[in-house]
């Protein structure tokens, strides 16, 4: 097992949020690390967080972790926070997980029931289990109870103070109890006890075989029993024969049904690979470029942590010097021991020589280690430069371990080589050009041609439309034209009716106006005029004339009245008809002028068009833009590939530097692991330089003092504020420029960041899936052709 990931939040002294990952640097190339810190700081709650989120227990309180307990105990959830939880992301044999513990309050303030599940990060899937189930099931994934991980995994405080306390019989028992393995012992023991009684058994048997050896019968007896043998002999040899047959046909029926078992398997696996493959293309390979989009900035944060623990450092070593001011030295016997050790010079290393051989010796490792880091410097600065080619070139296909460059990987980059140059030759022919010398050329023609045939298009489909809008003001024109010739005769008819009828109107006025007088006098007279009453004047009794001019002044009045009716209906007809023909007329002027308009637009389109077709040497080219589309897209098709020409072209040259640079990085590769071998077999320690400065210095004695501490300590702030200032400002402005990029801050930029072995793994990941499904169907190809051969 292997903790890749611990993720807390709010678990004790732990508020918010905090994550630790074991597979970034420095962690992941740090080798051995140590967790320190004041008594409180957390030191434990880290490893209480492991057993947390994989067994649901903590070594300290020895008991399952229920919300009773978190809620009486004051432990695990921060005070004043509603909610905790931690992750633990782990590497076994069966796979990558995340076993996750949690627990929060409810909005009565009380706590919920804590919660546990599993994640397989191969999946993605949450395992279908049980919260009781997970300890159980991350005892199977680790091989590890509980008892026996706090014991041979996480080692608690108490049980390791106890055990350095204790004397040598005391230790002894202690790390049985602490590793478990007193069951060891007793397998000693009963081993030993079982070995003693198949030994005394082993005799009795040989005691017997002995006794039988000596009752053998007779040679006649021997020589029936033998005969007999040899008839049974040859019975057995024939039922053998015959199982054989009969073994043989079944095994065949077994191959069949393997085979269809086996065919069946492997189409479900398939299908479970391609989904795989689609899940990671969904999923994972977004991880992978946040990762390629970040990994630019990897190195200046790690410069900017390793500017910080600097200044972190330049804090502890200003707070130890005010708070200490002198070290102890060590004793000049085992200085001289450790001397003899170092160097292998024990038979001829005395007190007065011990110095000089091992500043010697020193001088000795020093050289070697100045070839080595030149060696180093020169490889990696060859390393980086093959990094920045692959990276440059961006072929899939060339993504190999450059700190370890074989045959292999050379032979690949040539075969690469060979697909671009060809791919190149082959942009060359649609470019129609030989060299690159030809690009600025050929490009500045094509442009030109684009432009040609493009204005001319424009031209062609301007002249199409003045045409087409000519031909419809042609329409119009006519058709105003012919409205007016038809209606100007009805206005002329329609003025003659209108005089007309106003003479009319003028005589039945004059008419109407005699009429009246007389209708008046004739009403003046009915008032006087009686029936059968004598009339005044007269004397008759009669008067037949009474109402005659009452009866014309009516019809007249009539008259009248009908034929201001027609003189109004004729003025409305009149004035609607002049409208409609001076509207006419103005339309067919309007059209007039356009058409005149458009006559002029011909002829100056058709004088670009002429122009356009000189510049291309073209004769015929209609009102079908057709042609002309066809010779654009031909002239784009050779512009799109004198755009990639250049880029192709040097391309193909990264490639040839990537395998000379290959090439001589794969020598100095091999130089350089001949170098550690014979730095390895001069010193195996881990840090020379710390041991050989340990040693020196216990040959003097320490000449620190108040004065001494007091000029560190100024030295030491002079020093901070600057790089202080420093660290700040390169701070600020990396956050800038991954904000750039993309990222929300610093942070988000860092967590994108995978190691290489991450990395890479989703890489391989991919062409492991795309592999397997390539195999698996060729191998149900395989397996269908032999049964079919065996059917």
């Amino acid at each position: 097992m292997k903790i890749n990931k611990i993720y807390l939040k709010n678990i004790n002294s732990f508020k918010g949020e905090h994550r630790i990952d074991f597979t970034e640097n420095p962690l992941s190339s740090a080798g051995l690390f140590a967790i320190v810190g004041p008594t409180g700081a957390g030191k434990s709650t880290l490893l209480d967080a492991i057993t947390l989120a994989l067994f649901n227990q903590i070594p300290r309180f020895d008991k399952k972790i229920s919300k009773d307990f978190v809620a009486s105990a004051g432990s695990i959830l921060t005070k004043g926070e509603r909610e905790c939880a931690v992750e633990i992301e782990f590497s076994c044999k069966s796979g990558n997980f995340v076993s996750k513990w949690w627990i929060e309050m409810n909005r009565n303030q009380n706590l919920n029931d804590y919660g546990m599940e599993i994640t397989d990060l191969l999946t993605g899937q949450l395992l279908p289990l049980k919260k009781s189930e997970i300890p159980k099931r991350n005892e199977e994934l680790i091989g590890l109870s509980y008892d026996q991980f706090i014991k041979s995994i996480l080692l608690s405080q108490g049980e390791f103070a106890k055990f350095l306390k204790s004397g040598k019989d005391e230790r002894g028992k202690l790390l049985e109890d602490i590793t478990g393995t007193q069951i060891y012992r007793k397998l000693g023991k009963k081993a030993f006890e079982i070995a003693k009684e198949k030994g005394q058994a082993l005799k009795d048997l040989r005691t017997n075989i002995d006794t039988e050896k000596r009752k053998l019968s007779t040679p006649e007896q021997e020589q029936n029993w033998l005969n007999r043998k040899s008839e049974i002999e040859k019975i057995s040899i024939d039922l053998e024969a015959q199982i054989q047959i009969f073994n043989t046909k079944i095994e065949l029926k077994k191959q069949v049904l393997n085979f269809q078992k086996s065919i069946a398997e492997k189409s479900e696996r398939q299908a479970k690979e391609q989904q795989n493959l689609n899940d990671f293309e969904s999923f994972e390979a977004i991880k992978l470029q946040n990762h390629e989009k970040a990994e630019p900035f990897q190195s200046l944060i790690l410069q900017l942590e390793s500017q910080q623990k600097a200044l972190q450092n330049l804090q502890e070593r200003l707070a130890s010097e005010e708070g200490s001011l002198d070290k102890n030295t060590t004793l000049l016997n085992e200085i001289f021991e450790n001397i003899g050790e170092l160097t292998k010079e024990q038979n001829t290393l005395n007190l007065e020589n011990a110095i000089e051989i091992l500043q010697n010796f020193r001088d000795k490792f020093y050289e070697l280690e100045k070839q080595r880091n030149t060696q180093e410097a020169t490889k990696k600065a060859n390393e980086n430069q093959i990094e920045e080619l692959i990276n440059k070139i961006a072929e899939k296909s060339l993504r190999f371990d450059f700190r370890q460059i074989t045959d292999e990987v050379l032979e690949s980059i040539k075969t690469v080589g060979l697909t671009h140059k060809t791919k190149l030759d082959e942009t060359f022919r649609i470019a129609q050009i030989t060299t690159l010398d030809d690009v600025p050329t050929r490009r500045e023609n094509l442009a030109e041609d684009h432009r040609n045939y493009s204005a001319l298009k424009l031209h062609v489909w301007e002249y199409v439309k003045i045409i087409k809008d000519s031909k419809e003001e042609q329409d119009v024109g006519k058709q105003q034209n012919d409205f007016i010739i038809t209606q100007k005769p009805e206005l002329e008819k329609i003025q003659e009716l209108i005089v007309k009828t106003g003479q009319n109107i003028k005589q039945l006025e004059t008419e109407k106006e005699t009429l009246g007088k007389s209708y008046n006098f004739e009403k003046d007279r009915q008032n006087l005029l009686k029936k059968d009453e004598p009339c005044p004047l007269c004397g008759s009794l009669e008067h037949p004339f009474l109402s005659h001019y009452a009866n014309n002044y009516v019809e007249i009045d009539l008259k009248l009245s009908e034929a201001k009716k027609e003189e109004k209906a004729l003025n409305e007809s009149f004035q609607d008809l002049s409208s409609k023909l001076a509207s006419a007329e103005a339309l067919l002027k309007n059209a007039i002028d356009k058409i005149t308009a458009f006559n002029e637009q011909i002829l100056e389109v058709k004088v670009k068009i002429e122009e356009k077709k000189q510049a291309l040497k073209l004769e015929k080219i209609g009102g079908n833009t057709e042609v002309i589309d066809a010779k654009i897209k031909a002239i784009e098709s050779q512009q799109n590939a004198l755009n990639g020409i250049e880029n192709k072209a040097e391309k193909l040259k990264d490639l040839q530097s990537l395998y000379r640079q290959c090439l001589a990085t794969k020598l100095l590769q091999s130089e350089y692991t001949l170098l550690i071998i014979k730095i390895k077999e001069l010193y195996s320690g881990v840090n020379f330089e710390k041991e050989y400065n340990d040693i020196q210095t216990g040959f003097v004695k320490t000449q620190a003092n108040i004065q001494t501490s007091a000029t560190i300590i100024k030295g030491l702030k002079e020093e901070l504020f600057p790089k202080q200032k420093t660290f700040e400002t390169d701070k600020v402005n990396l956050e800038n420029e991954v904000k750039l990029v993309g990222f929300e801050d610093l942070k988000t930029c860092q967590l994108a960041i995978l190691s290489i072995e991450s990395a890479k793994a989703l890489r391989e990941k991919k062409q492991a899936l795309i592999l397997a499904i390539q195999t698996l169907v060729e191998q149900i190809k395989e397996h269908q052709k032999i049964w079919m051969k065996s059917s």
